[in-house]
C-alpha cells in the first residue's frame, strides 16, 4: 500500500507544479490522518469573479478500485451533481469515467 500511495503523491505534486508553472492552478490540497483524509481549496474564475470552495475527501479502503467521494459542502443542493453534505454524485456523472481511467 505504501508504494502506490507514494506514486500517487508524486503524481499529485508534479501535477500541481505544472499547473503553477503555467499559471493554471485551481486547487490546493493537504493530507490529514496519514493520507487517509484530504482537504483543500478549489477555485474557478467566471466573468472575472473568483469563486473559492473548501473541499475534502476520505480515501476508501478499496482505493483505487473505488473512487473517493469528494465533498464541497458549500454547493450542497445547488446542482443535481451534488448531494448528501455536498458530495459530488459519482453514480451517473463520474463513475463511468473513473472506471475507464483508473
Amino acid at each position: 500500500m505504501l508504494l502506490p500511495l507514494l506514486q500517487e503523491l508524486q503524481a499529485l505534486i508534479t501535477y500541481i507544479q505544472m499547473n503553477k508553472e503555467s499559471d493554471t492552478d485551481w486547487f490546493t490540497i493537504q493530507p490529514e490522518d496519514g493520507g487517509k483524509s484530504w482537504k483543500g481549496k478549489c477555485w474557478y474564475v467566471h466573468n472575472y469573479i473568483k469563486y473559492e470552495f473548501d473541499f475534502r475527501f476520505d480515501v476508501p479502503a478499496t482505493y483505487p478500485a473505488v473512487a473517493p467521494e469528494i465533498e464541497i459542502p458549500e454547493l450542497e443542493g445547488k446542482t443535481a451533481k451534488m448531494y448528501r453534505g455536498g458530495k459530488i454524485c459519482l453514480t451517473i456523472h463520474f463513475k463511468p469515467l473513473w472506471a475507464k481511467n483508473r
